[in-house]
């Protein structure tokens, strides 16, 4: 959604929940509404294992494999870069987008204080509300696609994120 004026930077709306909560769900249907209105969107997904994206039997996965530092994939019209780093802050994950996104949905790093829309479920440990700007209460089983729970909250955070991308908000 290029305006005029570039944002100095992009709205951050983190999405936050344990495992199987539908954190996912919730961030593939974001995407897609805001694609559809025209917002360039990145999305930065907290891991909490060794990452996996490259078959072991490509270019790139053997690079990898061999000990590569650094393995950059070029295709006509993607990118990929893959480094190993000691640790990766979100914010030298936001750093290394740079500019040109109207919005950043990030999925995990509970921690960090960014506004968010938190998933509870039943049996698990509440995660932090603090900077919720929206809550869930899924009970025992997560969100899943389809689920009128996520139609109804992609509405919301479509009309939260438009308001910070024209500024229209205290």
């Amino acid at each position: 959604m290029t305006t005029g004026t570039e944002a100095a930077r992009p709205v951050l709306l983190g999405i936050s929940g344990w495992h199987n909560c539908g954190k996912t769900t919730l961030l593939e249907a974001l995407v897609q509404a805001m694609k559809l209105r025209g917002w360039r969107v990145a999305t930065i997904k907290h891991a909490a294992h060794d990452l996996a994206l490259d078959e072991a039997d490509s270019d790139t996965g053997r690079s990898w494999a061999a000990g590569a530092d650094a393995v950059v994939a070029v295709a006509d019209s993607e990118l990929l870069i893959r480094e190993r780093r000691a640790q990766v802050t979100l914010y030298e994950a936001l750093a290394r987008l740079g500019p040109g996104y109207d919005v950043v949905l990030v999925e995990g790093f509970k921690r960090e204080p960014l506004p968010r829309v938190v998933i509870q479920m039943a049996g698990q440990k509440r995660v932090d509300e603090s900077r919720a700007i929206a809550v869930v209460d899924c009970g025992e089983h997560g969100l899943v696609p389809g689920d009128s729970r996520v139609a109804r909250l992609v509405a919301e955070l479509l009309g939260w994120a438009r308001e910070r991308l024209s500024g229209d908000f205290v």
